[in-house]
């Protein structure tokens, strides 16, 4: 549905330059850091900036040169850029006010109704809370029924209890409406949970395009591993098909060509078992779990244990076994730190 082919973007000292598609009825997410680029392609897209080369192609139209106003997207800010003169009902008929009044008022109802907005529908949005003008901002984005709804960060600004709530209400509110999300986040659980597929971004180039459980287990590469957070790289032998882990070996489910490889192992695939003998070194008690370091003989390790009995303190002496499921090397290239 939604091209971007070969798009560039240069300033005096960085250079976006991106290449994806978005399928119809598809959450896709722009995954990175501060300054990686993202805002930047999702401005692009909006209209709000235009590519010094490459082009935006929607449904085979190329748009690369049509203003903001007449892409048919809907954008939704961080700051949600709503208007403070005007109250609720007003924000979220800005973008149809050329329709006739009956349309108006019907698509008000609708879209009220949809967020749940009827008792605030003549509050000034000076007055609403930071989700109730997060509704808002989704509601008047949806006005014109855009074809592709693009996001910049939709939950930074929310208490980490109202940010989970919302990203679960937007994920049904896709999944009922069957919308097309452009989304912009640096929350990697925010693009795990939400997304169909995740465009990891670097240096303002998307660096790994997958689906979120292939992104986490299987990582292309080490700065794509490291970037959701805490994983153990570790050089391990394969011969005949099984990873040698310490003193025993064990098959991998896809067989690779004998030698020596980095792996990327999340430590909920470490725990006590029988290969490699270590010494907890720490410990940090998360409520679902605790996470324990060991030193060992491949360096220090992070494992999970899962509602523990107890907390194993300092300088226990631990056996830890690895769990080959979703196991695969990571590029030789990336492995420089």
């Amino acid at each position: 549905m939604l091209k971007i082919d070969n798009l560039v973007k240069n300033y005096p000292d960085f250079r976006v330059s991106v290449d994806f598609s978005v399928s119809k009825g598809e959450f896709f997410s722009l995954l990175g850091p501060s300054g990686c680029g993202k805002t930047t392609t999702l401005r692009l897209i909006a209209g709000l900036e235009y590519p010094d080369s490459g082009s935006i192609l929607l449904e085979g139209e190329d748009i690369t040169k049509l203003p903001p106003q007449k892409r048919r997207f809907g954008l939704v800010f961080q700051d949600y850029a709503l208007f403070p003169h005007l109250n609720v009902e007003k924000n979220i008929l800005y973008g149809i006010a050329k329709e006739n009044k009956a349309y108006q008022q019907k698509r008000l109802q609708e879209l009220l109704e949809l967020f749940r907005l009827e008792h605030l529908q003549k509050r000034s949005v000076r007055n609403l809370s930071g989700g109730e003008q997060q509704r808002v901002a989704l509601a008047r984005a949806l006005a014109p029924n855009p074809q592709v709804l693009l996001l910049d960060e939709p939950f930074a600004a929310l208490d980490p209890s109202l940010r989970e709530s919302l990203r679960e209400e937007l994920k049904q509110l896709q999944e009922r409406l069957g919308l097309t999300i452009v989304f912009v986040t640096h929350n990697q659980e925010e693009a795990l949970s939400l997304s169909h597929r995740i465009a990891i971004m670097e240096k303002g180039i998307i660096t790994e395009i997958a689906r979120p459980f292939e992104v986490y287990t299987k990582p292309k590469d080490r700065d794509s591993a490291a970037f959701f957070g805490r994983t153990n790289f570790v050089k391990l032998k394969v011969t005949g098909g099984a990873v040698q882990w310490g003193t025993i070996s064990l098959l991998l489910e896809e067989p690779i060509t004998d030698g020596e490889y980095l792996f990327s192992v999340r430590p909920e695939y470490i725990g006590e078992g029988k290969g490699v003998e270590g010494v907890i070194v720490s410990s940090s008690f998360l409520g679902f779990g605790v996470l324990y370091a060991a030193d060992t003989a491949y360096g220090v390790l992070y494992f999970l244990e899962f509602a523990p009995s107890t907390i194993k303190s300092k300088g226990s002496r631990v056996e830890l076994g690895l769990s080959v499921k979703n196991l695969a090397p990571i590029r030789e290239e990336e492995q420089d730190s």
